[in-house]
């Protein structure tokens, strides 16, 4: 019986160690989570004020003219719009076309989003060249270029947009 006393005496300060020691790595670990999500936190800051500095040095954008690369002013940019052949898209300012690989939703986190406005998720209009909207039956509208932009197909905003469109343009 004595052997059996000393047996669970010794088992319960096994496993009163064990716990202390399970508390110990646990306390630690939660430190490691907490000291990772602040460096987490501060990379994440440290990329946004890159990608913002970086913008103020170089604000243009990287296109094709043909096989040469160059670079477009995006001050410049007249109008991008999402061609549906070829799956690239296609930079317009002033006369001429320019190719490049980024995306529309890309392109908007560059722009000034007072100056540019993104359209039905095909084209990124600059607020000077767009003469006017109209709105057609169903609350969609449709956009009229100035008349040295000619357009070779209409440019709606959605009926969902539309608000946010008027709301936009008319802030000028």
């Amino acid at each position: 019986m004595l052997f059996l006393v000393i047996y669970v005496m010794r088992f319960a300060r096994f496993v009163k160690d064990q716990y202390l020691e399970a508390e110990l790595e646990l306390a630690a670990l939660r430190e490691v989570v907490l000291n990772y999500e602040s460096l987490q936190l501060k990379l994440e800051d440290e990329r946004s004020e890159e990608l913002s500095d970086a913008i103020k040095l170089a604000p243009c954008l990287g296109v094709k003219y043909g096989y040469e690369d160059t670079y477009v002013a995006l001050d410049g940019i007249a109008f991008i719009k999402s061609s549906a052949n070829d799956k690239k898209l296609l930079t317009l300012t002033s006369s001429k076309e320019y190719t490049h690989n980024y995306s529309l939703e890309t392109l908007m986190k560059v722009l000034d989003h007072n100056q540019y406005y993104l359209m039905y998720r095909r084209y990124i209009v600059n607020r000077s060249i767009i003469k006017e909207y109209r709105a057609l039956d169903n609350g969609i509208l449709t956009i009229e270029l100035k008349p040295s932009f000619d357009k070779q197909e209409d440019i709606f905003i959605s009926r969902y947009h539309a608000a946010d469109f008027k709301r936009w343009f008319d802030k000028k």
